[in-house]
Formats: structure tokens, C-alpha cells, sequence
């Protein structure tokens, strides 16, 4: 004999299905099992970070190699801040589209984690500065005599 339970998204009881038993948390509404889905996946997603790093990185090499034909020679690439100043079109001569793509990976690595460091550093500085009290009023400051 199975207990109803709460559903772990619209908190409605519900009788788990025979075949499922305890390990049923959702009720047979598809929106519940959709959003239970979701957050399972999302949370898979937070444990295993870099599952899919080598297919992003052949999907950008795809792209910058698609890119490459349908520019004119000598067009300039775009890019983003941390990248902006790194001249792309003679990296792009030297190592070829694949190295510019890896480069510029390691580039925006490089850049956040500057970016994160000058955050921290900003944050002790502060710490360290914010304690110190400002200097007393005028008027209740020692006039030498």
C-alpha cells in the first residue's frame, strides 16, 4: 500500500505511480515534470562544468573557420574587450584560424582572471582603508599655542 506525497514543484498530493515507488518526486503533470527535469539538468550542469568544453571549442573553430572564407583577405576580425588590442589579422597569417581561435580563448581566460584578481585586491583595499576614522571636526581639533 503506497502514502500520497507532495509534489517537489506545485506541492499538490499525489499517489506515486506502483512502478516508481519512493523514487517519485513529481506529480504526472507534465509542467511539474518538466520543471523538475530542468532543475535536475541544470544542477548535473553545476556539477560538470566542463562536460562539453572540447564541443564548444570545435563549434568555435567551426564558426572562425566559416568566418574566414566568407571574409574578404585582410578583413579585420571583431572582438571583445580583454581581445580588442591583439592585432587578429596577422595572428591569423602566422598560426592560422586555429590558433586565433585558441588564442583568443586563452586570452579571455587570461582577461577575467585579471579582472577577478583587481576585484579582490579592490575589495581588501577597501576592507583595509574603510576602518580608519576621519579626521576630527575643526573645531575640536588642538590649536598650538
Amino acid at each position: 500500500m503506497q502514502k500520497k506525497r507532495p509534489c517537489s514543484e506545485c506541492r499538490r498530493w499525489f499517489l506515486p505511480d506502483a512502478r516508481v515507488g519512493d523514487r517519485q518526486r513529481t506529480c504526472g503533470a507534465a509542467a511539474c515534470q518538466r520543471a523538475r527535469h530542468e532543475r535536475s539538468d541544470r544542477a548535473w550542469r553545476a556539477r560538470n562544468p566542463d562536460y562539453d568544453r572540447d564541443r564548444r571549442w570545435r563549434e568555435r573553430l567551426a564558426a572562425a573557420k566559416a568566418d574566414a572564407r566568407r571574409a574578404p583577405p585582410g578583413a579585420c576580425v571583431r572582438a571583445a574587450a580583454p581581445e580588442a588590442g591583439v592585432p587578429w589579422e596577422m595572428v591569423q597569417d602566422e598560426i592560422g584560424v586555429e590558433g586565433r581561435v585558441i588564442l583568443a580563448g586563452v586570452v579571455g581566460v587570461l582577461g577575467r582572471h585579471v579582472q577577478d584578481e583587481m576585484r579582490r585586491q579592490a575589495i581588501e583595499i577597501v576592507g583595509e582603508f574603510g576602518g580608519h576614522g576621519r579626521d576630527p571636526p575643526q573645531a575640536e581639533m588642538e590649536v598650538p599655542v
